[in-house]
This record gives C-alpha cells, sequence and structure tokens, in this order.
C-alpha cells in the first residue's frame, strides 16, 4: 500500500495504526499512530481487533485506507473535487451488502430511510474533514449493549463493518459513495473485477485505489497484477507460496462434514487453546 502511494506522487506524512503490538521498522515519512486511551477502551470491552481502525474517526482531515489497497492515482488530487462536508466513501457494499450491519441496526436503518443500503459502506476507506466522534462521544457508545455487542463480531469482519457503519450513521453526516450517481466511479473492490480489466482501469471514471478485500484477495484474478507490481522478487513468491498454500487447505475443507467447518470457526472463538481438525485418511 505504502510503495503504491508513493508512486502515485503523494508526499503527505503516513500514520499507519498498528494491528496489535508487532510493531516493526515503517518506511520513511511513516509513523505508528496510537490512540492508548481508545484502544484500551475497546479493548476493555473484548473488541475484536479490527475495531481497533474505529479510533481514527477521532481524527480531522483524515483519509483511512487498509493495508490491502493498491493505489493508482494520487488521493490529494482524487478526493479535492468533492465537497468537505460529507464522509466520502467508495465501494459497492450497497450492491452486494452483508458484513455492515445485523438484525438490530437494520431495523434502526430502516425506520430512516428505504434507501438506507445506498449509505452502507465497506470500512476499508474513508475520507472526511471534521472528526466524526471524540472521547466521550466513544465513551457514550462504549456504554451501550447493543454498540458492545457490534464490537464483539460474529464473523471476520461484522465487528468492525458494522459498528463503523453505525457511529457514522448516528453522527448524522451525510454519506457520499461516488460509486453512485451522480460520480459513477468505477468499482473500488477487486472482487468486482473477475475478468480482464484493462479497459475498466484506463476509462476517465476508473477507480483510483483497488481493495484486495475478502474474495479480493484471489491472487488468480487478472487485476492482482497490480499487487505484484510493488513487490519485490522474494516477496512476491512469499505471496504466491501462502496463496497456493490457502487454495490447498480451502480444497481439503471442502469435504469436510458441515458439522465440522462449523465447529472449527466456533470453537477458536470459544476458547482459542483448541481448535478443530479433520482427519482425511
Amino acid at each position: 500500500m505504502e510503495r503504491s502511494l508513493r508512486a502515485t506522487g503523494c508526499d503527505l506524512p503516513l500514520l499507519v495504526m498498528p494491528f496489535d503490538d508487532d510493531l516493526f521498522e515503517l518506511p520513511s515519512n511513516a509513523e505508528w499512530w496510537r490512540d492508548e486511551s481508545l484502544f484500551n477502551a475497546f479493548a476493555e470491552k473484548h473488541a475484536v481487533a479490527h475495531c481497533r481502525k474505529l479510533a481514527v474517526l477521532s481524527q480531522a482531515n483524515c483519509a483511512f485506507f487498509d493495508s490491502d489497497i493498491i493505489h493508482l492515482q494520487n488521493p490529494v488530487k482524487w478526493l479535492e473535487p468533492f465537497p468537505v462536508d460529507v464522509f466520502v466513501v467508495a465501494d459497492t457494499e450497497w450492491g452486494k451488502a452483508r458484513w455492515t450491519f445485523t438484525a438490530e441496526t437494520k431495523a434502526l436503518y430502516e425506520a430512516r430511510t428505504t434507501l438506507w443500503l445506498l449509505d452502507n459502506f465497506n470500512s476499508g476507506f474513508f475520507a472526511y474533514s471534521n472528526a466524526m466522534a471524540t472521547m466521550d462521544t466513544f465513551e457514550k457508545h462504549l456504554s451501550n449493549p447493543a454498540f458492545i455487542k457490534l464490537l464483539h463480531g460474529n464473523e471476520p469482519t461484522r465487528g468492525e463493518q458494522a459498528s463503523a457503519n453505525l457511529l457514522i450513521h448516528l453522527s448524522g453526516i451525510e454519506v457520499l459513495n461516488i460509486c453512485l450517481p451522480p460520480y459513477r466511479m468505477e468499482s473500488t473492490m477487486a472482487c468486482d473485477y473477475p475478468h480482464d480489466c484493462e479497459a475498466l482501469l484506463r476509462k476517465t471514471n476508473s477507480a483510483p485505489f483497488i481493495h484486495y478485500a475478502g474474495p479480493g484477495r484471489n491472487l488468480d484474478a487478472p487485476i492482482s497484477r497490480l499487487i505484484f507490481e510493488h513487490l519485490t522478487k522474494a516477496e512476491a513468491a512469499e505471496m504466491m507460496e501462502e496463496f497456493v498454500r490457502r487454495k490447498e487447505r480451502a480444497r481439503r475443507h471442502a469435504h469436510w462434514p458441515i458439522w465440522v467447518r462449523v465447529a472449527k470457526r466456533i470453537v477458536p472463538r470459544l476458547d482459542q487453546r483448541f481448535c478443530i481438525q479433520w482427519n482425511d485418511s
């Protein structure tokens, strides 16, 4: 992500939020960003680690990008035309919403508008001018059992996605998804490019970045070539080796009985000392 960002000509300082306490050396013009008070507040509520990203909503003049993003255009330039008093997102979550709401938050959104899905967004990217929350705001939310339940998550990304969407919904700010009319920018999600993507990436309304979330991590897809343009040969080989291992695991797991696959996902969440393995022999 950092290499592709610099390749676009963006020279702004890069603030990196740590996923956990395993820090490493950052490239030049980048530094770690931590908000210990908010991190600790989330930890006390047993939030899944991905929910740390909610802390960034306390910052002003922010453009947040997940680390599995490849930049194609300088964000300073492509974000400039959009209004400063909105919450800018850019994805197709509205068309395949799955992780951005729960039954409880869906009921809340439906009471507000029948077009609620158009305001849903993937929390891998967002940009805004004024801070979305203060410590007092977070303390208020963290005393709400319904919000705390979102932080725990019951699927890989449910915790961060559903809670981020609820926070923005409650803030009252207008959500501007630039993949929708009137802007109609092409999708930023790699999973929306299953075939040859060269013509789509050359369009005048082409995506300014590609987010390799979920199914987008399929390195066999043509869009994945953009990742390898920013890796060394050794890094590319290591990534492909891991990809092949994951494909093999997925192939094996597909033959497991359904109750084993369900138990394999549930048991570690109940007690991380245990995991489920099926004897394929």
